[in-house]
């Protein structure tokens, strides 16, 4: 339908946290430690997430008018 937007899919925290385990497994292949790499990557993919939910509520206050 014209006129109307399309807003972009929220993702959750369980994809942030996959990544971030895929991320993980590559450091701790590189550091010779694959448990340390799993719990490192899957904290930052966590972290990531709750950055990226802390921004996205700051946008949409932003955008909303003044209720006044």
């Amino acid at each position: 339908m014209e006129g109307q937007e399309e807003k972009p899919k929220k993702r959750s925290l369980f994809t942030y946290v996959y990544f971030g385990v895929l991320f993980g497994i590559a450091l701790g292949t590189a550091l010779h430690n694959i448990g340390l790499g799993l719990v490192l990557g899957a904290a930052a993919g966590y972290a990531y997430y709750q950055y990226k939910v802390k921004s996205d509520k700051k946008n949409n206050n932003n955008n909303e008018p003044d209720k006044e």
